[in-house]
């Protein structure tokens, strides 16, 4: 008797977005929300609701229990999405978005032949760790590399020009060995009707054509490349903070300006590479952990990072 009552109490628990679930997650009128957090909610689908959230950007979606993503690409302006922890092993909702600045798939069920359906897609920051039939894989960021040629930095690594380049003779010299490697989707000899509509069809959103003038898709990758997406995503990572901490204001929360990470970026390619990179070594660890304040200051004086030329170190 208590096993059938756990197992049926488990079911019961998963649902589909609803109308009430969204408005009760929502910090203000749903026609206002830019950010959203459903994590953790036993969610199983999401059907159309979500295209009551039209300036919606920022979605979290990270633990609940998502096959598929039918539905979600209503949100037209959406730009960071975290489905990691989930079961997601169809991609179908996301094939007509043209481009993410962060998509999370960690720990879910997609397979290799599955990614196909977004391998155009532009993704600043690609996160696919945690899916056992690619983890298993010994070339697993070579694929996924391969797979995706605009991708600008996966799981935590920026993939540059040379990386790039390292793939490409890889594949090209393993053909001759005793024990060649294939690619795992083949080079698309014709582009299917779906993605050939994407130019008319597909979901362009004001962040995603902000990116897509500066960076076209017949530009080849090269260093020029890497350095002008690094001020990139410097000025994206700036534009999330004051998007967070206006999030955090809304609900009544006391929080400091959000650092000038682009301007240190700028300065850094300019001179003052080192300091730049042991500022932004310690502004990490002070996102990551929680360090007193007399601390950092200290640390700041002693290694002269103060000021960097037109940065203020203790203003970031």
């Amino acid at each position: 008797g208590c096993e059938v009552y756990m197992l049926v109490s488990h079911y019961s628990r998963k649902m589909r977005l609803t109308n009430q679930l969204l408005r009760a997650s929502c910090t203000r009128p749903a026609a206002e929300v830019t950010f959203l957090d459903l994590s953790s909610k036993d969610l199983v689908a999401l059907d159309s609701k979500l295209s009551q959230c039209p300036k919606l950007s920022a979605l979290v979606l990270k633990d609940n229990h998502l096959a598929s993503l039918d539905g979600i690409d209503v949100c037209t302006e959406l730009w960071r999405l975290d489905l990691a922890c989930n079961r997601v092993q169809c991609l179908d909702g996301l094939a007509r978005f043209v481009a993410l600045g962060m998509l999370d798939l960690s720990c879910n069920n997609v397979d290799w032949s599955e990614l196909r359906k977004i391998r155009h897609m532009h993704i600043m920051h690609l996160h696919m760790q945690g899916n056992p039939k690619l983890d298993k894989d010994p070339y697993y960021r070579y694929h996924l590399i391969d797979i995706f040629p605009h991708v600008w930095m996966l799981d935590g690594l920026i993939v540059t020009a040379s990386e790039r380049q390292k793939v490409n003779r890889f594949f090209r010299e393993t053909v001759n060995s005793s024990r060649p490697v294939h690619h795992k989707l083949a080079e698309q000899l014709f582009t299917p009707t779906s993605m050939k509509n994407l130019a008319v069809k597909g979901v362009f959103g004001e962040k995603t054509t902000h990116m897509m003038v500066r960076f076209p898709l017949n530009a080849q990758h090269t260093r020029d490349i890497d350095l002008r997406r690094l001020l990139y995503m410097g000025y994206s990572l700036q534009q999330e903070m004051i998007s967070e901490a206006q999030h955090a204001q809304w609900l009544g929360l006391n929080v400091s300006p959000p650092p000038s990470v682009e301007m240190l970026l700028e300065t850094r390619l300019n001179e003052h590479a080192e300091k730049c990179n042991m500022l932004l070594l310690l502004l990490v660890a002070s996102l990551l952990y929680t360090l007193p304040t007399p601390l950092l200051e200290e640390t700041l004086e002693v290694a002269r990072l103060v000021q960097i030329g037109y940065v203020g170190g203790d203003k970031v």
